[in-house]
């Protein structure tokens, strides 16, 4: 009945554009219509709230349901999940996409639920105020077996009244209330750096923190970028032919590190970091990954694929003034995402060592690569860990199926909170100066980068 009951909400919705107080579709345009609609639904991060009003008070049954919402690049499409929330988790219940098809001029839905059920369904814009909204629960059923009427209340709410059919009748389900879910995370202030539409991750700071360093898909395939502090001034390094990753920073932050294809393999290659010529970093051997300078500008941390082949990743040191390679670990799980603490005294992977549900967790080790010891656990994969300034903690997210949320845990291994809990695509924690968390972000469509502010808990911990 969700399914149903979130159809109706959505074309609701659409009617509002940003700010405004009165419904604004254009009868004769369904594609200008179906934009309004996406815009207004997809803007400040694209979560909306519902109660319930069948939750019967017990652990299973969930309090209330979501709604998230991201548009593709070129605005033609606006993907949809639905999330029950329950009392100690979030799930995805369903998901699917609207899109305008211009060969009927209608705003076409498809929804598939966990259990494979599929509700697909027409929107029109009779008028500048209203729509109407027919769907069958399966492609094959014929008639329309449900319709919805809606009313705006405001830019931030809006009713529902559902109708299914009972023997050649149209019956009311109920009137039921949604909610537009402020772009906070459990009261922490998110600030937005980039608005490219496109993707980004994969951040670095430079030593000055004046800069940072990522990768992004918005012009000419995955390149290099670096952007100012405050997301202005974004300028591209690279031009490579095949994607590249893991844009990191010499000591002295005239240097850019990253990795990038040479001769059908991964190898370690540099730009300057005002822009340049790039240069193969030679005698690492194929296919070498995610290279990271020490902090004392002396070594040289990367993993790659053992001398035998395979998939199997270890972790290695490169000694930048005789150039001497030495493993540092030597384990038949998958060794990567390697970072030195602020001291360089120890470093921090994730490693699915000896989990045969090849669940990644976060260990540390000291840099000399002895005495590993487990940090995180758990059915999730815990990866991409991230250092507090003072070495006190690191950040990491938890991968659970689509999900993935930002966690912080003691470099003890004995307290960790969670930090966001969206259900959506919050990952890449980067430690960022004035107690925040640098983060790639789904939340404004695409992948963004944002920075979030940490709780205060969490800087008693860790700041």
């Amino acid at each position: 009945m969700i399914n149903r009951l979130v159809f109706a909400m959505l074309c609701t919705a659409a009617t509002l554009s940003a700010g405004a107080q009165e419904p604004s579709f254009e009868p004769e345009d369904t594609h200008a219509s179906f934009q309004v609609m996406a815009e207004y639904l997809a803007r400040d991060g694209g979560r909306w709230i519902g109660d319930n009003p069948n939750h019967d008070g017990s652990e299973r049954s969930p309090h209330a349901f979501g709604l998230w919402f991201e548009r593709d690049v070129r605005g033609h499409y606006l993907e949809l999940k639905i999330v029950a929330h329950f009392a100690d988790r979030d799930v995805i219940s369903s998901r699917g996409s609207w899109a305008w098809n211009p060969d009927t001029g209608g705003l076409v839905y498809r929804m598939v639920d966990r259990g494979g059920g599929l509700t697909e369904g027409v929107t029109t814009f009779p008028d500048a105020d209203t729509f109407a909204t027919m769907t069958t629960r399966y492609a094959d059923n014929g008639e329309a077996d449900h319709r919805d009427t809606n009313d705006i209340i405001g830019p931030d709410e809006h009713h529902n009244e559902t109708f299914a059919r009972d023997n050649g009748e149209w019956v009311s389900g109920g009137i039921y209330i949604w909610r537009r879910v402020p772009d906070t995370t459990q009261g922490a202030a998110v600030t937005r750096l980039t608005e490219s539409g496109a993707r980004n991750g994969q951040t670095f700071w430079s030593p000055d923190g004046e800069r940072m360093s990522f990768v992004s898909n918005r012009d000419d395939g995955w390149q290099v970028w670096v952007m100012d502090a405050d997301g202005g001034r974004p300028r591209r390094l690279t031009s490579e032919a095949e994607p590249v990753g893991w844009p990191s920073w010499s000591h002295d932050g005239s240097t850019i590190y990253f990795y990038g294809t040479r001769d059908g393999a991964y190898q370690m290659l540099s730009v300057p970091s005002a822009g340049g010529q790039v240069r193969l970093l030679e005698g690492t051997g194929a296919h070498a990954f995610r290279p990271l300078v020490d902090p004392s500008g002396t070594r040289l941390l990367f993993d790659a694929v053992q001398p035998d082949g395979g998939s199997n990743h270890d972790i290695y040191v490169r000694d930048l003034s005789s150039d001497e390679v030495r493993q540092l670990t030597d384990d038949p799980g998958y060794d990567s995402d390697a970072r030195w603490s602020p001291n360089g005294e120890q470093i921090v992977f994730h490693s699915d060592r000896g989990n045969e549900a090849f669940h990644t967790q976060v260990y540390v080790m000291s840099a000399d690569g002895s005495a590993p010891r487990q940090l995180t656990h758990g059915d999730t994969s815990n990866q991409y860990p991230s250092w507090s300034e003072n070495g006190l903690c690191v950040a990491y997210v938890a991968i659970d199926g689509d999900n993935r949320d930002l966690w912080v845990t003691n470099v003890a291994g004995d307290w960790s909170e969670q930090l966001t809990h969206r259900g959506g695509f919050d990952s890449e924690p980067v430690w960022s100066p004035g107690n925040r968390l640098l983060l790639a972000t789904d939340r404004y469509g695409g992948v963004e980068l944002a920075l979030l502010d940490l709780p205060v808990s969490v800087v008693a911990r860790c700041g």
